[in-house]
């Protein structure tokens, strides 16, 4: 008979017939029922015992489904994302075919961003941004189709306008669309997953925040990286990096350079305002840059409701709770009063017995009030800071 069990050769579980047996024999071996109970499908007892049978199969086979989960020869979908971002590879999402569009028509008019235009009964691609016919009676405007995946546009297919502009009376496209691709499958993510294995990962954003938070003076880094042309909302330049750390005291900014210069991928610049010169292993004087997170006092009161089992220390537990949790802030990261609320509920470590309601409530530069219990938003280069002189528990 089948054991439930996990060995080193795996999880075993039972069959339904297999479960139907064990009850069988459980109904015989009991005093109330015994040998001489009908336990055959036909009967009362029978049906009863086939009902549950099929119930805790169902638990069985959840168990192995989530086993399964995370053997990655047999994880599928969300399971194998998961197993796969674990070494910093996400499954790559589907995406969009462009063209560029030749739009012609009287100068001047003015063609709104979205306005569409089709290759007849075919695919359908809006253009990017609002365009102006010149003096020349056309203008050339980058297009991407409305939905997703390899949707074909031959050069000279692009003909029918879907939404009338006045002013605007022909389309076309001199070359090939660029197609886009379908969402990556389990067996094309898995592949991928094992090249990135073979080459290392070292110069991805979490390699390169691992490599940093690794130097035993550095608590915290933020590693972000503008993938664009332009210099994006942090301030980023295009192709380059930003690595964000803390603390902004007490740390040797050579070796960070030297980490930093190590990690990166070649020919990507690293942004900062902090700048360290090292001499790379060819001889030649490269520039490192860095950012210190500046901190953003927090001032929390948590106002407790407490019931029977509150200790007497309570008040001092929670500060404590609040406290450690606050210090595992990293740059960037937002101040979320409903997770300190969490924490002090429901971790293992620093949990605090006799709660029967908190509300934390949250405030940067000073004692926060009523409406103050939603989220801090934590720019990049900023950190959330935490002191026990700026936390009150009210109980």
């Amino acid at each position: 008979m089948a054991t439930r069990e996990i060995t080193a050769a795996g999880l075993t579980v039972k069959t339904t017939d297999e479960v139907r047996e064990d009850l069988r024999d459980a109904i015989h071996g009991s005093s109330e029922f015994g040998e001489e109970t009908s336990v055959g499908s036909s009967s009362v007892m029978g049906q009863i015992i086939d009902v549950h049978a099929d119930s805790i199969s169902e638990m069985d086979d959840l168990a192995q489904a989530l086993y399964d989960a995370f053997n990655l020869d047999s994880a599928e979908g969300v399971a194998l994302d998961n197993l796969a971002s674990l070494v910093g590879v996400i499954r790559k999402a589907a995406t969009y075919s462009t063209v560029t569009l030749t739009l012609g028509g009287v100068a001047t008019t003015v063609i709104p961003a979205g306005s569409r235009a089709r290759v007849p009964d075919g695919t359908i691609f809006a253009i990017d941004e609002e365009a102006t016919i010149g003096g020349g009676g056309t203008v050339d405007a980058d297009a991407t189709a409305t939905e997703t995946g390899p949707l074909e546009a031959a050069a000279g297919s692009v003909t029918e306008i879907v939404d009338a502009v006045s002013g605007w009376n022909t389309v076309t496209n001199a070359a090939d669309a660029t197609l886009g691709t379908n969402t990556e499958t389990d067996e094309e993510l898995l592949a991928r997953r094992e090249r990135s294995l073979a080459i290392g990962g070292n110069c991805t954003d979490q390699a390169i925040r691992a490599n940093l938070e690794q130097l035993e003076d550095i608590t915290s880094a933020t590693v972000i990286s503008n993938r664009t042309l332009v210099t994006d909302s942090f301030g980023i330049p295009g192709k380059a990096f930003l690595c964000v750390l803390w603390p902004d005291s007490g740390i040797d900014e050579d070796r960070v350079a030297e980490t930093i210069w190590a990690s990166m991928p070649a020919g990507i610049y690293p942004h900062g305002s902090e700048e360290k010169l090292i001499t790379d292993d060819q001889g030649y004087e490269q520039t490192v840059r860095f950012e210190y997170a500046t901190p953003l006092s927090i001032y929390l009161i948590a106002n407790v409701t407490t019931k029977a089992g509150y200790p007497i220390d309570g008040d001092d537990l929670i500060e404590n709770a609040l406290l450690n949790f606050g210090n595992a802030f990293r740059p960037g990261q937002n101040v979320e009063p409903d997770y300190f609320e969490g924490y002090v509920l429901y971790d293992s470590n620093d949990r605090v017995e006799g709660i029967a309601a908190i509300t934390i409530l949250a405030k940067v530069g000073g004692w926060p009030g009523g409406g103050d219990d939603v989220p801090i938003d934590i720019s990049l280069v900023n950190i959330a800071d935490f002191d026990s002189a700026r936390i009150q528990v009210n109980s």
